[in-house]
């Protein structure tokens, strides 16, 4: 017989499991496991925009001195703001008349619904890391910002957080103009070179860059993640007794290997692409997860809308809304490499 008050049955079903719906998306990627980990999911209680501090000097007045030395007490600016707008993603969960009739009783009913609500699981995933593998500009730059947009191959041109990067050097992340000249020669945007020539070079070299100059362990990057291609690439010239794994990440069933104690991992949404018209080059980027931060709307991280019909329709449609950003407030400790060919 038919389910008296589906919309209110499907609703508080969902209701019932949301913190694991959210709790699902946020941890089988190991970007956001990472995030997770070192606290970089945060949330922002309102505002117009995602306003985020950042020291963009050094404060050149501190100075030695012995007894009565007159000192510099000028006063320094040092502290600034970025600006990141709030961006918004939506999944839907449909249940249509046709299908319920199919699904008879309140076990099959519950059935229908769980189904519907891994589909949901699946779809947040998929949408939120493939747009933070992107650059942002998709769906006329509807889409929140990705790592390709804070940290791009070319970080000297364009503006993020409100400020542009041609005309402030310290908001640049590094790039391939950034790795050690001696090590084949200059290197700039549309450089390709062998990973089996320079790789592990390079690696260690943007490692260093990236945490030029910072004296605690959150100066550096502690997360590497590149193209699958390039990941089964370095994966394989290592001798299994030395390809150790990440223990937190290892625990969610996420594939790593270490390099000098950072968890290297592939991502899907990260694909190979063509560089100077060589097809099937790969990227790594060299991610600070205690200066890249994906901030959300608080009440609105999944938001669930409960389940209505509309008039012409025989459906009912609940939906998920998220409102945040992925942001960063020191763009130096983050890098990327690109070019890299896989070929042995």
């Amino acid at each position: 017989m038919p389910v008296p008050n589906l919309n209110s049955l499907a609703t508080l079903t969902v209701r019932n499991q949301y913190k694991e719906t959210v709790d699902s998306i946020y941890s089988e990627f190991a970007l956001l496991a990472k995030m997770k980990e070192t606290n970089a999911l945060e949330f922002r209680d309102g505002g117009l925009t995602i306003d985020v501090p950042l020291r963009y000097l050094k404060d050149a007045t501190a100075q030695s001195f012995d007894g009565a030395d007159q000192v510099d007490i000028s006063p320094v600016e040092t502290i600034s703001n970025a600006s990141y707008p709030w961006k918004n993603l939506h999944v839907p969960i449909n249940l249509v008349d046709t299908d319920v009739a199919k699904n008879r009783g309140k076990a099959a009913i519950g059935n229908l619904i769980e189904h519907k609500r891994q589909g949901a699981i699946e779809e947040g995933q998929d949408k939120l890391t493939t747009v933070l593998m992107a650059d942002g500009t998709g769906n006329s730059s509807k889409d929140p910002m990705g790592l390709k947009g804070l940290y791009p191959a070319d970080p000297t041109t364009g503006t993020v957080g409100g400020i542009n990067r041609a005309t402030q050097s310290f908001w640049r992340s590094k790039a391939n103009a950034d790795l050690d000249s001696s090590i084949n020669g200059a290197k700039t945007s549309t450089t390709t070179f062998a990973w089996a020539d320079v790789g592990k070079r390079f690696m260690r070299n943007q490692m260093n860059n990236c945490a030029k100059g910072g004296n605690t362990k959150k100066s550096r990057p502690n997360l590497i993640v590149m193209t699958q291609a390039l990941y089964e690439q370095i994966a394989n010239t290592m001798d299994d007794k030395v390809r150790i794994p990440d223990k937190a990440l290892m625990d969610l069933a996420i594939q790593s290997f270490m390099f000098e104690g950072v968890p290297c991992v592939w991502d899907a949404a990260l694909t190979t692409e063509t560089i100077n018209s060589v097809t099937g080059t790969s990227r790594m980027f060299f991610i600070n997860t205690y200066a890249t931060k994906l901030v959300r709307m608080q009440g609105f991280d999944w938001k669930f809308k409960p389940f209505e019909s509309p008039l012409d329709q025989y459906v009912s449609v609940a939906s998920f809304h998220w409102m945040g950003n992925l942001v960063t407030k020191d763009s130096r400790r983050n890098g990327t490499i690109t070019g890299f060919t896989t070929s042995l």
